[in-house]
Order: structure tokens, then sequence, then C-alpha cells
């Protein structure tokens, strides 16, 4: 038989018997993971590999190297398992390093579900932080934009108008934003911060529930990239759990001066029931 239609072209059988998958027949089959490549050549020989794709030419496949870029950086945490980074530098904070990232677009570390902002788009800005919190604890908001002095090709802080509002919050609530209306013109990291801490605005909720609020920002200045898209706006989310304070109840919906009320037409109905049987 031909060597070239032979699956043991270097050993005899005639019978060309083959009953397990792969290229081989059984009198010479050693390709324990049916890649068609056999265990002596395979770079990943208990792996299936057809392709032996060896990205750091360590002699171990890719498929089967828990380093596959050679960085010392196991690749289930690193930010680019096919390419060299051992700096891990990630600028955007997204989560794929700059080695092998495809744009720069960044994510606020406080409200990493927020849209990320990218220095090329329109102004934007992101409300933060996206927590939960206790009822009687004090929430500090916090402002992101890419109009940042970090932001890449940047010549440096803008001035941003800011209001805060709440646009929902748990049934009986009537807590407010302290300070809700301000400015700010100092960045670290894409955040902005407040010149006195003093004015900072903050929510301390009294209800459990979800806080749904709003960030309004204006730029003091005409935007050079963009003239005249001057106004941004962005909305989180603040879950907040505990026991109500101030004798307020959010339970089924009832606003806690419903469930006073009923409490008290209860214990009236009581009394007129009593002094009709003490009348009899």
């Amino acid at each position: 038989m031909q060597n070239r239609v032979d699956n043991c072209p270097r050993i005899y059988n005639p019978d060309q018997s083959k009953t397990i998958p792969g290229l081989n027949g059984n009198a010479c089959d050693n390709d324990s993971d049916k890649d068609g490549v056999e265990d002596g050549r395979d770079n990943c020989p208990a792996t299936f590999n057809p392709d032996q794709k060896d990205t750091d030419a360590n002699t171990l496949g890719d498929a089967c190297d828990s380093d596959i870029d050679g960085d010392k950086i196991a690749n289930n945490v690193d930010n680019c398992p096919a390419v060299i980074n051992a700096d891990q530098k990630d600028a955007d904070h997204d989560g794929v390093g700059d080695a092998c990232s495809r744009g720069f677009c960044f994510v606020a570390g406080k409200n990493r579900d927020a849209a990320c902002l990218d220095p090329k788009n329109v102004f934007q800005v992101t409300a933060a932080p996206e927590v939960t919190a206790k009822t009687g604890e004090q929430v500090f908001l916090s402002i992101y934009s890419n109009r940042a002095k970090d932001a890449p090709n940047s010549s440096g802080d803008v001035t941003i108008k800011y209001s805060w509002a709440i646009v929902s919050s748990p049934d009986g609530s009537n807590d407010t934003i302290n300070n809700p209306t301000g400015s700010v013109n100092e960045s670290a990291a894409f955040e902005y911060h407040y010149a006195n801490e003093g004015l900072r605005p903050t929510l301390t909720p009294r209800l459990p529930g979800t806080y749904k609020i709003k960030l309004a920002a204006d730029l003091a200045m005409n935007d050079p990239l963009f003239p005249g898209a001057q106004h941004a706006e962005s909305e989180v989310n603040l879950n907040v759990t505990g026991d109500a304070i101030g004798g307020g109840c959010s339970t089924g919906g009832r606003s806690a001066g419903g469930a006073a009320t009923m409490a008290l037409l209860g214990l009236a109905l009581l009394g007129l029931i009593s002094r009709r049987r003490f009348s009899k």
C-alpha cells in the first residue's frame, strides 16, 4: 500500500484497521488528543491543537500554556494574555492592557457600569458612586468627565458647573441632596475634586430601596473640540439597605405617612367598638 494512503506508513498493517478517532491506524496510533499531530512532535500532546500555535516560542503550545505570551503573568490574570506586557499598564481602567488595547476610553472606577469616557467624543460626565449604602450613611457624590486633564492631548482641566437631583426614591422618602449645585475645576484620574469638601454634594438616605440620582453638567467655557456642545447628563443608582430612620416605612410600596394614618384609623375604630359595648 502506498505511503500517501497508508494510515501507518512505517508499520506493517495490511488490514488498515482504525477504530479510534484520528488520522492513524490502530497499529501506530500515538496521537493522544486526536488532533492529527503525533504525541512525539505535538506541543500539547494531551490538548487538541491542530494549529500548534506557540506565541512565545517556548515549545509549549498556546492551548496548554498557562502563560501564552511568556511575560511571567498567568493568562487568567493577564490583561493582555497574548501580548508581552509585564507592567500590566491600563491607563483607561477598562481591564484591557495598553499593549493590546484598541483605543482609549476611560472607565470610572466608582461607576463601572456607566458608558466609558472618550476624550475624542463630545463632552461627557459620569455620576458616581454606584454603591450599596445603609440608611443613615452619608454618601459623597462624585463627578467624572472626559474633559479632565488626564485625557490624552488635554490642555488642562476645564471648569464644570454641576447640579445634582434625585429623580426617583423609595415611597415615602423626602430626602434631598445637600449642596446640590456648584462648580469644579480640578481633577485627577478623570475624577473632579471639590475645592471645599464642606460644600461637597452628599445624600444621607433614610429609607431602604433604590435612589436614582441625576447629574447635570455644563462647561463654563466653549468646548474647543465640539463648539456648542456644552451640556452633559448622567444618572446613577444608589441601593440602600437597613431599617427606615425617623419612623419611616417603605414596605409594600406604602409611604410612612400612609401607614401611620391607617394605624390611627384602626385605633379609632377599636375605641368606637369598645364604647358601644359598655353602653349596652
